[in-house]
């Protein structure tokens, strides 16, 4: 599905946020967001996903526009951010049982353990995840990810706490979901790691769109340094 971004503003206590960005992703394509904390990737994110408001602007989602609060949006795009809708008490296995259910789809165990086995939880399958490493938790979500089956995926850092082992699993996962489709949005400050998965890349500057960098258009290596400044 293709998502367009048109003239995205976002305003907090009269402070700009966002001013006029607006952009293209096309449907089955990695777009990934590089900016410094402040902005504007995670609030990009939200609004994308119907969680917050929109100042003024469009989104929309193959020609259907998204609107704050609209549950609607749940059937096209997921959003997996710092805080997923997790509970400490229960397993890995109850939390995406339950989830599963949130989302009509009413995985079996044996599907469930298949995501979990995919990103390495499989062990541990049955332990509380208030017991969890940060590490463990951000693979958890990374397999909530892939148990919804969300044709649109937004993804805010989702490499943080990842150990190598978890990062090359999140790239096999990528690479599963573009046979599939699926198109993402990744908000990250990992330059080098974008630079082996993206397509397009989009970085943000005072809450405006600095540079828009095609891929399939122009080499790593001269994207990398327009990022770094030193091309």
């Amino acid at each position: 599905m293709q998502v367009e971004v048109s003239g995205l503003c976002k305003s907090f206590y009269r402070q700009t946020v966002l001013n006029k960005v607006s952009f293209t992703i096309l449907s089955g394509s990695v777009v990934c967001l590089l900016g410094p904390n402040g902005s504007g990737k995670t609030t990009i994110l939200k609004i994308l996903s119907s969680i917050a408001s929109i100042g003024s602007g469009k989104v929309s989602i193959n020609g259907k526009e998204i609107f704050p609060g609209d549950p609607s949006s749940r059937k096209f795009s997921l959003y997996i951010g710092h805080n997923a809708s997790l509970y400490p008490s229960l397993s890995a296995l109850e939390n995406l049982f339950f989830i599963s259910g949130l989302y009509g789809l009413n995985a079996s165990v044996d599907k469930i353990d298949e995501h979990l086995r995919f990103l390495s939880l499989d062990n541990h399958r049955d332990k509380q995840i208030k017991f969890y490493s940060q590490g463990m938790l951000q693979r958890l979500k990374l397999a909530v990810a892939d148990l919804i089956p969300s044709p649109v995926l937004y993804l805010d850092e989702p490499l943080n706490a990842l150990d190598q082992e978890g990062a090359n699993l999140f790239n096999d996962l990528i690479i599963e979901w573009k046979k599939v489709n699926r198109t993402m949005l990744i908000a990250t400050h990992n330059i080098d790691w974008v630079l082996g998965v993206a397509d397009r890349i989009i970085t943000l500057k005072n809450g405006q769109i600095d540079l828009d960098l095609d891929l399939k258009v122009m080499s790593k290596e001269d994207a990398g340094n327009l990022i770094t400044g030193s091309g």
